[in-house]
């Protein structure tokens, strides 16, 4: 009687199939379960087998100032809240961690840097993009020059923007930067009488002094008309409700001051503090509601 061989894989050749099938089942895994490195092996997965991480569109986080354009890096506060300023980094704006209510920046007090004092002007831009591509904008309304009360420039009770030159007294610098005040839109005027003014004010901070007694606020006026205007001591007030109007306890500069059709000038008005939070200023024609 003829065998007839019986056509099926021995058993070394069953192994040896059954191992390339586990193989490949286990690329497989691999491929699929990116990253998952214990099941492959520990080596990790060739670059191109790797999905491409996403960028986000804004990951420089800049600050503006005027003209100047700042890249943005986080610095420290020690446990007694100072801070250091790197000297000699000329690109970079370093905001000072815990400053959020008021954005406080420094500068080191590179020559472009301590030139900010004669190209800054009030009404300028302040811009911060930050790394989510949100921005938060604001305007010049002052510069300080001299040295510095380091707790009043980290002050949060008020909003707004402090940029802070450090270097050597008095060459030390503080630009503060205030939300732009919307303006109500005026009807077209096809000529402008010549006692008529026509000016924009941009309001900085309003501080109340530490003993509750005195208000301190920042005004910037522009001349937006064709004629020049001149402002006296008795053309500021701040009324608060159901009282009479309150006249300024100092100016500085000093009044009177002209300002010329295009040209603007910073105030720093010392009111006594009135009862309550809100009162209304009124510089010449114009008035508004200051909330403090």
């Amino acid at each position: 009687m003829t065998q007839i061989a019986e056509n099926r894989p021995n058993r070394s050749a069953l192994s040896a199939w059954s191992s390339r099938m586990a193989k490949r089942a286990l690329l497989s895994l691999c491929l699929i379960v990116l990253g998952a490195n214990s099941a492959c092996g520990g080596a990790p997965l060739p670059k191109f087998l790797m999905r491409p991480t996403p960028t986000p569109r804004c990951v420089e986080p800049t600050l503006t100032l005027g003209s100047a354009k700042y890249r943005i890096e986080s610095l420290a506060r020690a446990a007694d809240g100072s801070f250091v300023v790197p000297p000699d980094k000329p690109n970079l704006a370093y905001w000072i961690e815990g400053t959020s209510a008021r954005y406080v920046f420094a500068l080191s007090p590179t020559p472009n840097n301590l030139t900010l004092k004669d190209t800054v002007k009030n009404g300028d831009p302040a811009t911060i993009v930050w790394a989510d591509c949100g921005s938060d904008e604001y305007v010049v309304s002052g510069l300080e020059v001299g040295p510095q009360n380091y707790p009043a420039l980290l002050d949060q009770s008020s909003p707004g923007i402090a940029v802070f030159v450090q270097a050597a007294p008095p060459s030390q610098l503080v630009f503060k930067g205030a939300r732009p005040t919307p303006q109500a839109p005026q009807a077209p005027s096809p000529t402008q009488a010549p006692d008529e003014i026509r000016a924009e004010v941009v309001f900085g901070d309003t501080i109340t002094s530490p003993d509750k007694k005195t208000l301190k606020m920042s005004v910037t006026i522009t001349n937006t008309g064709a004629y020049a205007f001149s402002i006296a001591p008795g053309d500021i007030s701040l009324t608060p409700a159901n009282a009479a109007p309150l006249a300024p306890l100092s100016v500085e500069p000093t009044l009177p001051q002209e300002i010329k059709p295009g040209m603007g000038a910073s105030f720093q008005i010392t009111f006594p503090r009135p009862a309550g939070n809100t009162a209304v200023f009124k510089l010449l024609d114009l008035s508004a509601d200051i909330y403090f």
